[in-house]
């Protein structure tokens, strides 16, 4: 049987990249060790279009 991580590197690209149809950027499979998660978090938030979401500190309330 195998392992969920198994199992995981071996998806096709459009179980797991659901904006793959959508600009030139290729992304690997975060589970495969290539890229790490935090990287794959932002090239896929950024090529969605909804990069401004990772800049969300700027939009907070100034503290004190």
């Amino acid at each position: 049987m195998q392992t969920l991580l198994e199992h995981f590197i071996t998806l096709n690209k459009n179980d797991w990249d659901y904006y793959d149809t959508i600009g030139d950027a290729l992304i690997d499979n975060p589970f495969s060790g290539q890229i790490s998660h935090i990287q794959f978090v932002e090239m896929f938030f950024r090529r969605a279009g909804k990069g401004d979401v990772l800049r969300f500190e700027e939009f907070l309330p100034n503290r004190t």
